[in-house]
């Protein structure tokens, strides 16, 4: 199947096979949407690369989802003007394991993550890096349920403030340890 609908200023063209390959350029005024999809509903599987130009917004995604064994794996790269969002996200639900990989840039405000996530074990990896503007927040967090230990550290810079904290919290022991220093800056602050 071959179709074309216009619809105003909105125009969406698709190419359809019996295989259930998709193929759809969709144009809306300034907003444009390119799909390549192709689903296999036997072991269910979809793959799938898009791309959104909506003005000076742009997303390009490319997603493969396999319900066999539960797996998807996606990449995304989004434009709004000068914020920018880049994902590399991996989730496979028999084993539970869940990756994720993202920077935001938003004018001058840069956020780094790098997260870890497995249910099987039970265990959290994240690091973060957040600067907005001349305020820095850098943090380090492990949790794990099996043995329900979280562990945390974080650095805070605020112009001339700067916080410090580690926290270390198990339950099987249940004990909880929090350091926490506050100082103005001093070009010392300057190496954390």
């Amino acid at each position: 199947m071959d179709a074309t609908c216009s619809r105003g200023r909105h125009v969406l063209t698709m190419d359809a096979t019996c295989s259930r390959g998709r193929h759809a350029t969709c144009s809306r005024g300034r907003h444009v949407l390119t799909m390549d999809a192709t689903c296999s509903r036997g072991r269910h599987v979809l793959t799938m690369d898009a791309t959104c130009s909506r003005g000076r917004h742009v997303l390009t995604m490319d997603a493969t989802c396999s319900r066999g064994r539960h797996v998807l794996t996606m990449d995304a790269t989004c434009s709004r003007g000068r914020h920018v969002l880049t994902m590399d996200a991996t989730c496979s639900r028999g084993r539970h394991v869940l990756t994720m990989d993202a920077t935001c840039s938003r004018g001058r405000h840069v956020l780094t993550m790098d997260a870890t996530c497995s249910r099987g074990r039970h265990v959290l990896t994240m690091d973060a890096t957040c600067s907005r503007g001349r305020h820095v927040l850098t943090m380090d967090a492990t949790c794990s349920r099996g043995r329900h230990v979280l562990t945390m550290d974080a650095t805070c810079s605020r112009g001339r403030h700067v916080l410090t904290r580690d926290a270390l919290c198990s339950r099987g022991r249940h004990v909880l340890t929090m350091d926490a220093t506050c100082s103005p800056w001093t070009p010392l602050n300057l190496q954390l």
